[in-house]
């Protein structure tokens, strides 16, 4: 686990780890904190993890720091806000019995309201956007063979004839206190994984959105989707904008 600044989520997120996964298939519990300010390091502790600082900053510093210190042949990466399913290790850790999986996930959902009802809405069109890392089991081996865990290996296992499996029947609670916390949360994962899209995916993007949320809004009876499904694609279409144009003009300097 890599945190910063979890104080709120992590006391339930680690007791549900504890109960999710059996003790007597656990070696280690690692977390890398990213100069936390409150008491994120203590409360880790105090649940029986190893506790170490991150070199750098930022989610793929922790995430590889810690799995540089992983010295088995699984890791599962979990991340501060996520409630991890009860029945999330009965179910991915069979996948790892097939050698040609390297990386198995489950799905996870907003826990505020209407958040959830889109995310659920997502899930039974299958277009949430799945990959992630905050809840996922891997080979050790594997994914420092790629040299970096990060969702690119994703696009790496492909090519090498390897999996990475996503079980959408495994749904996990991504805690969300409120509407703008996840806008901000998508807003932020858009610009940071994103590709650099083209004008025609964003225009696409702007010209559905209106159309999915009224879809959302009476199949999931939630009229507040009418706004906050707009607004949040809104959010996603400023980042894919703006990692377009800041990629473009580094290209520019070259």
């Amino acid at each position: 686990m890599w945190t910063r600044n979890g104080e709120s989520s992590l006391p339930q997120v680690l007791t549900r780890i504890d109960e999710a996964i059996p003790a007597e298939n656990v070696h280690r519990k690692i977390l890398i904190d990213d100069h936390s300010i409150d008491r994120t390091v203590e409360i880790a502790k105090d649940f029986a993890w190893e506790t170490y600082k991150n070199p750098k900053t930022g989610v793929l510093s922790g995430a590889n720091e810690a799995v540089r210190r992983v010295d088995c042949p699984f890791f599962v990466s979990v991340e501060q806000d996520i409630l991890v399913a009860k029945n999330w290790w009965k179910k991915i850790s069979r996948y790892m019995e097939d050698p040609t999986v390297a990386v198995a996930q489950g799905v996870r959902i907003a826990t505020q309201p209407v958040m959830r009802k889109i995310d659920k809405y997502a899930i039974i069109r299958d277009d949430l956007r799945h990959t992630s890392l905050d809840n996922n089991m891997c080979r050790t081996a594997v994914v420092r063979k790629f040299a970096c865990y990060g969702e690119a290996l994703k696009e790496w296992l492909n090519d090498v004839g390897l999996k990475w499996v996503i079980d959408r029947t495994v749904v996990s609670d991504h805690i969300r206190d409120s509407v703008s916390q996840s806008i901000l949360h998508d807003y932020m994962m858009t610009a940071h994984h994103s590709g650099s899209p083209r004008i025609l995916d964003l225009a696409r993007l702007f010209v559905s959105s209106p159309i999915r949320a009224a879809d959302i809004a009476r199949k999931e009876k939630c009229v507040e989707a009418l706004v906050v499904y707009p607004a949040d694609r809104l959010a996603m279409m400023m980042a894919w904008a703006g990692a377009r144009v800041h990629r473009t003009n580094k290209s520019k300097r070259y």
